[in-house]
């Protein structure tokens, strides 16, 4: 048989949180033992029961008939808010649930993103410049697709050096590596709550350069995970200078910014303002909303 040759960036890319030890923990499971995975946020693994709003809200959008019906029970399984939402989105939709949609998502639900963020950063309704544009957002299939389409873009050769921190998500060694370009890392300080300094952003940067790296972008991730470390203004502002200073795209994993217990969350959209600093912000309903990752 005619051997086949593959892209060995896909052969030779790991993801941690599904590497070694989930691989062992399968064969213990098929041995008999019993396991407990906490190698990802997934609450219902651990015994959460799942909300049921928003699957009673989807049973109804895929099939519209179970509307009609539930309405003329007495002993309704769902309830009439749901069942009042689902045909609020129906009608917004249009076409329902199962037709193709617009590339970025329903126009509807992005104006409603648009207008979230405008509140969440709080911009006069009257700087209009300041104001979130609903055909600047994408809606996907998780905020991982969003940073792997990023990425996808962004790199176009092996020569294209996007910044990490470390520690970081998996997600972005594994698609950089993917993607055939070069991880180039930058190190938090630990032993002050993980902050960022400028002198280390300028050292990692200088060490690529020097290597002939062309670096395109800074993945800055507020709350980090995985250390649940949330930026202060100072910081922050370093970061965007840096990027403003190197022509850096900013991709700002923002996806725990609900989950900050007690802290302060600033936004990159609003600490860009408006400078000419690419900024890619992603954020995701399943962490901080809905509480239900995956």
């Amino acid at each position: 048989m005619k051997s086949i040759t593959v892209n060995q960036n896909i052969v030779d890319l790991e993801y941690a949180v599904r590497g070694r030890i989930p691989q062992r923990a399968a064969i213990l499971k098929k041995e008999g033992k019993k396991i407990i995975p906490c190698n990802l946020g997934n609450p219902q693994a651990l015994g959460q029961k799942p909300l049921s709003l928003y699957r009673d809200v989807l049973a109804l959008l895929e099939n519209p008939r179970l509307i009609d019906r539930e309405r003329k029970l007495e002993n309704k399984l769902i309830s009439n808010y749901s069942l009042e939402l689902a045909e609020e989105l129906l009608v917004n939709m249009e076409s329902g649930l199962g037709a193709y949609t617009e590339s970025k998502g329903f126009f509807f639900i992005r104006e409603a993103v648009a207008k979230y963020i405008d509140k969440r950063d709080g911009i006069d309704s009257t700087k209009t410049e300041l104001q979130s544009n609903p055909d600047n957002i994408f809606l996907t299939d998780g905020a991982s697709e969003g940073a792997k389409g990023i990425l996808e873009l962004l790199i176009s050769n092996s020569n294209d050096g996007i910044m990490i921190p470390i520690p970081q998500y998996p997600l972005y060694s594994a698609t950089i590596k993917r993607c055939g370009g070069t991880q180039v890392n930058y190190y938090p300080d630990e032993d002050n709550d993980w902050s960022l300094s400028v002198e280390g952003l300028e050292e990692s940067i200088q060490s690529a350069m020097q290597n002939g790296i062309n670096v395109k972008a800074i993945v800055v991730i507020n709350p980090a995970n995985p250390t649940g470390a949330i930026l202060d203004r100072n910081s922050i502002d370093q970061v965007v200078d840096f990027a403003e200073k190197y022509g850096l795209a900013i991709i700002a994993d923002e996806v725990y910014q609900e989950n900050l217990y007690g802290g302060e969350f600033i936004s990159f959209a609003k600490a860009v303002g408006e400078r000419k600093i690419t900024l890619f912000s992603l954020h995701s309903v399943s962490k901080g909303y809905y509480g239900e990752c995956g």
